[in-house]
């Protein structure tokens, strides 16, 4: 049962990202690809690491941030401190992994955003 759960769970959260808008942040697209040029050697040493080539981040309006793999793109409310950096950089790596098994172990994301961050 808790299987079926989650899978609806899961169903129903990705169709709701794939109607969700995106209203452009350009200043916080910009401080992420200069952070995430400073965290490529970190992340090269990383099994599944696979910059993406282009992604947007927009404005998230409600609910909590996610990155839409689809759309590359990622949903933040903004990053005024430091737990929306370690959000940023955590969606991030989502897309960055999205094409290994890293990129759904939350664990994994969640530490390395922290590390990237400077958070432990």
């Amino acid at each position: 049962m808790r299987g079926i759960c989650l899978f609806i769970l899961l169903l129903t959260s990705n169709q709701a990202t794939a109607s969700t808008p995106c209203q452009p942040l350009p200043e916080i697209q910009q401080r992420l690809e200069q952070l995430a040029r400073g965290w490529h050697s970190t992340l090269a040493l990383e099994t599944g690491y696979a910059p993406p080539a282009r992604y947007t981040v927009c404005q998230l309006k409600s609910g909590l941030p996610f990155a839409d793999h689809p759309l590359k793109r990622i949903y933040i409310r903004g990053l005024a401190s430091e737990n929306d950096e370690i959000t940023l950089a955590h969606e991030y790596l989502h897309l960055a992994f999205s094409h290994h098994p890293r990129g759904h172990y939350e664990v994994f994301i969640e530490a390395m955003a922290r590390r990237l961050v400077g958070v432990q």
